[in-house]
């Protein structure tokens, strides 16, 4: 069968196009030129075998030029070019295949392709980058039940009533929290810090797990073969007066805050707090977690002993006990506040520093308590730290001096006095921050909100324009102000 370009084009459905039209004459140019010296046959199964004038094999067969080939009127003008196979023609022409069902095309279409991995360039070769295996998940572990009935005899569920175990509940809670020397004791095996470092950031933590494990102890012998305790406030009277070494660690922890944040800045003590964060033992818990854990503890003793005597019968031996040691911790807690606020209060003492001798005021060193302190805007956008003292306000502002934190004083401290305070209306105000828009920067500012005007009732001229993150911390601002003010002005008339 001969080839013919009527019946190929009869047999596509689709309208020749110019494109077509080119590859088909393409096509018929070449097939023209080897039909001349090659015997094809479309009809035949297999091809023919060498004729005994060609020794050449089928697969190997190569014609050699002549000059007639070579000649201008025999070489077409795109036989220069590469081409395809028929085949290969035919099924550009051919027609897309339809779908058979909506569901496939749907399919095709909304299945996202497979991510491949990037790859690096070198030269003009392409590599694929290694990445390697997909990390294992860190094994934790398991949860301890902290339930009291998990540990006590089955039958007791039966005998006892609801508010019964609740109380058993309640006094397990109070002895079941455990502090750890979590983050010490591997810092101080591979030597992370230097032994006074260490010192400095975690105090007398080492003298603050003892005593709770002799409250365990006391608690543990006070239980019965069943499990239950019945009473715990005698314990408890004769186990209070021991914490006095909290009143030291709880101050402490204004200094050891400070120098933990600088030696985070070490690359080295930085990763190594992290790696520990996110190994099993530290429960993935911050240093700062464990190092504030007992002061939480402290203050959480009153809440689960108030708890315990809510769930004590008014007739039962221990009541009376527990009133009594509920008033001997409440007393604890204030003097541990008492003195965590005077050491708040020379800490931030200490970082403050003057540009000019007009700025010092001897209120800053009488001060004994820092009442607030909180970081606010001023009408440039400026950020700026509060510091309420209980004679004296000051407003500074951050600054590094030797790589070390520092608070420089903005403008005059104003003493409690001669403090005046003003809530401001949100319209009465344009602001001229750079956070705001093109629009606003324009137009002359934008309407400011949250604006409180501290003024000193002795010198017009000084006055403060602050701006709280919010309404709720305006509010804030305003009622410890006031407070301060009020207290001051008893003081004077007393």
């Amino acid at each position: 069968m001969s080839f013919n370009a009527s019946k190929l084009s009869n047999n596509i459905n689709t309208p020749m196009t110019r494109t077509r039209s080119k590859l088909l004459q393409s096509s018929l140019l070449v097939m023209s030129g080897l039909k001349e010296n090659y015997d094809f046959s479309f009809t035949a199964k297999t091809p023919e075998k060498p004729t005994s004038q060609s020794s050449i094999p089928k697969p190997a067969l190569k014609r050699k030029l002549s000059t007639q080939d070579l000649s201008p009127s025999t070489v077409a003008p795109s036989s220069c070019k590469k081409h395809r196979p028929l085949s290969r023609i035919t099924s550009m022409l051919s027609p897309a295949k339809p779908v058979k069902r909506v569901s496939q095309a749907l399919q095709r279409s909304i299945t996202p392709k497979p991510s491949r991995s990037r790859t690096i360039q070198r030269g003009s070769s392409m590599c694929w980058k290694y990445q390697g295996p997909s990390p294992l998940p860190t094994p934790t572990k398991p949860k301890v039940t902290k339930r009291w009935l998990d540990f006590a005899e089955s039958n007791l569920t039966t005998q006892m009533s609801n508010v019964q175990i609740m109380r058993q509940e309640a006094i397990y809670e109070l002895y079941s929290g455990e502090i750890e020397l979590v983050y010490y004791n591997p810092m101080y095996t591979l030597k992370i810090m230097k032994p006074k470092e260490l010192q400095e950031i975690f105090g007398i933590f080492d003298q603050i797990t003892p005593l709770h494990e002799d409250l365990v102890q006391k608690i543990m012998k006070l239980q019965q073969s069943n499990g239950t305790v019945d009473s715990i406030g005698l314990a408890l009277i004769a186990w209070i007066p021991k914490l006095f070494p909290y009143l030291d660690y709880c101050a402490n922890l204004f200094k050891a805050k400070s120098a933990l944040d600088d030696k985070r800045r070490d690359l080295h003590v930085a990763d190594f707090l992290e790696r520990c964060k996110q190994s099993p033992f530290s429960r993935k818990l911050d240093v700062w977690d464990f190092l504030d854990k007992p002061r939480s503890r402290l203050m959480k003793y009153t809440l689960l002993l108030k708890n315990i005597t809510k769930l004590t019968s008014t007739e039962h031996p221990d009541y009376n006990c527990l009133r009594n040691a509920i008033s001997l911790i409440e007393a604890f807690v204030s003097k541990v506040d008492v003195m965590a606020g005077k050491a708040k209060c020379s800490f931030i003492q200490s970082k403050i520093f003057y540009l000019t001798d007009d700025q010092r005021n001897p209120l800053i060193e009488k001060s004994q308590f820092l009442l607030c302190n909180g970081l606010v805007r001023n009408k440039a956008g400026t950020k700026l730290h509060i510091f309420l003292f209980e004679k004296i306000f000051v407003l500074c502002r951050q600054a590094t001096r030797d790589d070390v934190l520092m608070y420089q004083v903005h403008r005059h401290p104003i003493p409690i006095t001669a403090l005046a305070v003003e809530d401001v209306p949100d319209e009465n105000i344009r602001t001229n921050s750079l956070r705001g828009s093109f629009k606003d920067a324009l137009s002359g500012g934008r309407s400011g909100k949250n604006f409180i005007r501290i003024t000193n009732k002795c010198s017009r001229r000084l006055q403060y324009l602050i701006q709280a993150n919010d309404e709720h911390d305006k509010k804030q601002w305003l009622n410890m102000l006031n407070q301060a003010i009020t207290k001051s002005i008893h003081e004077i008339n007393v």
